[in-house]
């Protein structure tokens, strides 16, 4: 007997809602005066001591800035003395200049063009003509014709696009699509729809409602590409290069003013950038000495907040971490072209920060969507571990890090920098098979390399940024999974339309992990619309052993401790490399719950369960997983299992305004603590066929718990500790002190072991960790973790 259910069908009218859980219901109590209180204070509580100061400061500050801020077009004063005040000698100088150096020339342009895929060519250029027609798409909806020019256009139920338009990465694609074609229907589609933005909103700014600190930053990133791109354009009018320069001084000193002080993460990052990179790349403009002073200084602040030793941001959300990631190694390539002072420090973080987001993408080139992310925005202009790489010379990265970025082409230049004479030579070696970031709470088990390779990424870390958790998820021990280049069980992304149902999204429900009795492993308290993050669950990581086989991660999360009864789950991950993942979840606590291992599986993905072998079939583009719960053996006998499986309607918007139905696998569990819970996945081509648990006292040491997985070939037999406890216990023949041993027969004759965390496994009195008897006969092989 069969059951199926196929996932994907997009939900077109956005009702679709999960069964409401016990938080969900308490939302009306939490939005008490009271608790509103609360908030606020642990809201302070986690941010530094001048928080309040600079949060009064700067809505003074702003209120301030633009209620007074005007824009005058023949204002002379925003030029040094030194610069032409004329029109055509202004344009001659830029022209002629030679430093400061962007990433390109106007006599390289034919070079970087010849390099530029021709694909890739051809799509630019079909994008730039729907622009030039005013025909747009942003944030996955369209194209939509917008003519006459309408900046406040804003298609129903959508969300970002006012946003995205308004950031003008548009320009960058026709100044491409200019040089590919010459055709000058590009640059004046360019100057038309800038001179109709600055006509309309220049001398507004600062009164904009929608124009944030934020979105003026990604503005200036995207005029300071299209300025180098139409730079040499013999087409642009001396007067309206002048009026492009003077409307880019006044957005940079405007971003100098109101810079987002009071807002800890990516925000006053990306500010900065964009400020210190126009400060830079415009030594001519008066006030450029006070824009980099001050860029430059929050920049090496904030990189020392934000981003943690092993290169994760801090706010644990892959949108952010490429974005910021990109914006950086963008910096790194211009400080480097001009040996600025930064450019050391700056180096080694754009490495890290590229190294963890080359190891996320490493199961076909996409990034999975932890957090509030999407796989897609405007802001994914840079490639950091593609620029790190080249910049770098050495391949710590794994392969099929990242799709081909053109602008990243654009940014290398005709003549890309490279290490100074006397770098390390390029290293051959191919990178580790896993990774792990500790401090940023991911850790990383690869397979194999190209289109057959799988990634399992897990989270043992904190929620999100402390200081500000807005875009955190709860989904403490919760993992990811690639294949074959497809994602198989996900994070499923968030919802800027609505939210509730980010609220959703963001819960534990909507998560590969475990949930008890339908809470959240923390709070998400609701304040004026928003939800922020409160009672913070603290991941622990127990342990982390990686061999050329197999990985093995142990952690815990005390978000339940919380609860009446309390309840303290521990997960235990087997990556076996090339044969299956194996996952066992412990809860230790009291009383009676309601334990429920969760799986969400993408969008896209059929689902079949056969009910005769009890494992669900998962299909996608003529490649399979399979999903096995446990088989619980009792008395050395296979009953009938303890456990409800369901398969539960769910959602996931891993793309911009294009909500899909997906579906949770749910094994759910109710009884009295501690209990456990294991499942193993694995390719349908690995040969995996079941897996049967045994009850701790079966037969085994009251150490240890057993779990069986059968496979075509083999038997694996996988001993955990019942707990942390220590010191040596007793397997059959076998003593060990270790907290895990994989045994794996075949043909009923032990053929390997692996041993984790152990110092002594022996067969009756023959100890067989000591180094010269790593490949004594019992064991053909025997490794040590």
């Amino acid at each position: 007997m069969e059951s199926s259910f196929t996932t994907g069908a997009k939900v077109r009218d956005r009702q679709f809602y999960p069964h409401p859980s016990h938080s969900m219901k308490r939302n009306s109590l939490l939005s008490s005066s009271l608790y509103k209180l609360r908030w606020i204070a642990m809201k302070i509580s986690n941010r530094d001591v001048l928080y309040v100061p600079k949060r009064a400061s700067y809505s003074l500050k702003k209120l301030i800035v633009d209620r007074t801020f005007r824009y005058n077009h023949n204002e002379a004063s925003i030029f040094k003395r030194s610069v032409p005040e004329d029109p055509v000698l202004l344009i001659k100088y830029f022209r002629s200049r030679s430093r400061p150096l962007f990433h390109f020339q106007g006599t390289d342009i034919d070079r970087i063009v010849a390099r530029i895929p021709e694909h890739v060519k051809r799509a630019t250029i079909s994008k730039a003509g729907d622009i030039a027609a005013h025909r747009f798409t942003h944030r996955g909806v369209g194209p939509c014709t917008v003519d006459p020019i309408d900046w406040e256009f804003d298609p129903p139920h959508t969300s970002g696009w006012l946003w995205s338009a308004n950031r003008h990465f548009d320009f960058t694609r026709l100044g491409f699509a200019y040089w590919y074609t010459r055709d000058r229907t590009f640059f004046e589609s360019f100057s038309t729809l800038f001179e109709s933005w600055t006509n309309r909103y220049l001398k507004s700014l600062g009164r904009i409602e929608w124009d944030h600190p934020f979105e003026v930053a990604a503005r200036i990133n995207a005029w300071i590409w299209a300025y180098f791109l139409f730079l040499p354009c013999q087409d642009w009018k001396p007067v309206a290069h002048q009026r492009f320069l003077k409307a880019l001084g006044r957005l940079a000193h405007y971003l100098y003013l109101t810079i987002e002080y009071h807002n800890p993460g990516n925000h006053i990052l990306l500010e900065s950038k964009a400020l210190a990179l126009c400060g830079e790349l415009f030594p001519e403009f008066r006030r450029s000495p006070l824009w980099k002073r001050k860029a430059w200084g929050i920049i090496q602040r904030e990189m020392s907040k934000q981003i943690c030793s092993d290169g994760v941001h801090a706010e644990r959300s892959t949108l952010y971490h490429r974005i910021v990631a990109g914006e950086l190694a963008e910096l790194l390539l211009f400080s480097m072209r001009n040996r600025l002072h930064a450019t050391s420090k700056l180096e080694g973080t754009v490495h890290r920060l590229a190294l963890f987001q080359a190891w996320i993408m490493a199961g076909g080139g996409q990034m999975p969507t932890l957090g509030d992310a999407y796989q897609e925005d405007s802001y994914f202009r840079f490639s950091a571990p593609q620029i790190s790489t080249f910049l770098l010379q050495e391949r710590a990265f794994p392969g099929n890090h990242t799709a081909y970025s053109e602008q990243t082409d654009w940014a290398l230049g005709a003549d890309p920098v490279r290490k100074p004479e006397g770098g390390k030579e390029i290293s051959t070696a191919d990178p580790p098979p896993a990774m792990a970031f500790p401090e940023g709470g991911y850790f990383v088990s690869t397979w194999g390399r190209g289109g057959d390779s799988a990634t399992l990424i897990w989270d043992c870390g904190p929620v999100g940024y402390r200081a500000n958790p807005y875009h955190a998820h709860l989904d403490a021990l919760s993992f990811t999974l690639s294949m074959d280049g497809l994602h198989w069980i996900i994070d499923p992304g968030y919802d800027e339309n609505e939210a509730e149902m980010n609220q959703s999204l963001r819960g534990t429900r909507s998560h590969t992990t475990i949930l008890v009795d339908g809470e959240n492993q923390s709070i998400l308290a609701p304040l004026n619309g928003r939800f922020d993050v409160w009672s913070q669950a603290t991941a622990r990581l127990h342990g982390w052993a990686s061999s050329p086989e197999c990985d093995v991660m142990v952690g815990s999360h005390d978000g339940y401790l919380r609860l009446p009864e309390p309840v303290n789950h521990i997960r235990s991950i087997v990556s076996m490399r090339g044969h299956y993942w194996f996952v066992l979840d412990r809860l230790e606590g009291t009383g009676f719950h309601l334990v429920d291992q969760r799986f969400h599986v993408a969008p896209g993905v059929s689902i079949i369960w056969d009910v005769a072998s009890r494992y669900f079939l998962l299909s996608q583009q003529n490649s399979n997983l399979l999903l096995f719960p446990a088989v619980l053996r009792k008395n050395g006998f296979e009953g009938e299992c303890d456990l409800d499986i369901a398969i539960e309607e769910s959602h996931a918007e891993m793309v911009p305004n294009s909500m899909e139905r997906s579906h949770v696998i749910a094994v759910k569990r109710s009884g009295a603590m501690p209990c456990r819970m294991s499942a193993v996945l694995a390719p349908a081509s690995a040969g995996v066929r079941r897996i049967i648990v045994s009850e701790n006292g079966s037969g085994l040491s009251g150490c240890y718990e057993k779990a069986e997985i059968h496979a075509d070939e083999y038997v694996d037999r996988i001993f955990t500790r019942a707990g942390f406890s220590e010191g040596p216990c007793r397997l059959g023949d076998w003593s060990t002190d270790a907290q895990m041993v994989i045994l794996r027969y075949q043909q009923r004759r032990l053929t390997k072991a692996f041993v984790y965390k152990g110092t002594t496994f022996k067969i009756g009195a023959e100890e067989l960790l000591k180094e010269e008897r790593f490949h004594r006969m019992p064991i053909l092989q025997l490794i040590r973790m």
